[in-house]
């Protein structure tokens, strides 16, 4: 009768223990199945095709990518507690220890994959934003530089003095703007080095954009150099003969009175003014 009873006890317990095993095989098969739909859910969301060319675009990815980040991050506990209790079951020697074992493996390996892709696809639309942010400060710099370049090509040499004079003023003042936009310059260059330095995907690009950007900025800078050097030429050129016509005129003018013999003719008071005249005009030379 004893007898019976322990095997009928040890067989409730045995039972038990089945059960027991069946529903936390049962319970991690839920939410195994249950993550591994989310990760393949969320690996096609961050596996976005196309991407965009435009500033806003990227902003736009890069923004959805760190929203994608922040509901990986939340499931992460999730992730541990799953996967630590199937280790727990693959260690106190579960009868599917096998299987567990295997769904193990296929979650790790499917969550690795999840941030290898969300880090992946963060760091390409990342280098994307910043190489378009890049092109974009490149291209105003470019727009600046040709439309100076046609402003200094275009500046007339023969004008007059007045003409002159404005031009040099506004030869200074595009030399005052060199001086700031020589600073917008040197901050694409070092944003160029630290893109490269960075590895960036379009390094190569950007090292020719690097380039053609400081040679159009020399070109630029000795343009407006020799083109004040000719205006301040053509100034002191100007002012020169305006100052060399007035000295002429007043020669010729005083030539007139010391050559003339007007005075042969002319009563005492005449003659009195000529002489004065001819003082004061002595005095002038």
């Amino acid at each position: 009768m004893n007898a019976s009873f322990d095997l009928f006890s040890h067989n409730i317990s045995n039972r038990a223990l089945q059960l027991r095993a069946c529903n936390y095989f049962q319970r991690f098969l839920t939410e195994q199945r249950d993550l591994l739909f989310w990760i393949t859910s969320l690996q096609g969301q961050i596996h976005i095709g196309e991407l965009s060319l435009e500033i806003s675009g990227a902003e736009a990815l890069l923004m959805r990518i760190e929203e994608l980040k922040i509901e990986i991050y939340a499931r992460e506990d999730n992730y541990n507690s799953v996967y630590n209790f199937g280790l727990e079951l693959v260690q106190d020697v579960h009868f599917s220890k096998q299987e567990i074992s295997t769904r193990l493996d296929e979650l790790k390996s499917n969550w690795l994959e999840l941030n290898d892709a969300y880090h992946s696809q963060e760091s390409k639309v990342s280098q994307l934003l910043a190489l378009l942010i890049y092109f974009r400060d490149v291209e105003q710099c470019e727009n600046w530089i040709s439309l100076k370049n046609t402003f200094i090509s275009n500046i007339e040499s023969d004008v007059s003095l007045d003409g002159v004079h404005l031009i040099l003023r506004n030869v200074n003042e595009l030399s005052d703007s060199l001086l700031i936009q020589d600073d917008k310059v040197s901050g694409l260059q070092e944003s160029a080095t630290t893109l490269i330095q960075s590895r960036h995907y379009a390094s190569a690009v950007i090292a020719e954009k690097r380039v053609d950007i400081l040679q159009k900025w020399k070109g630029l800078k000795a343009l407006v150099s020799d083109k004040r050097e000719d205006v301040v030429y053509m100034y002191s050129l100007h002012q020169f003969l305006l100052d060399a016509a007035d000295i002429e005129g007043w020669i010729s003018e005083k030539c007139e009175t010391c050559v003339s013999d007007s005075f042969k003719t002319s009563t005492y008071t005449s003659i009195e003014h000529f002489c004065n005249r001819q003082e004061t005009s002595k005095a002038e030379v």
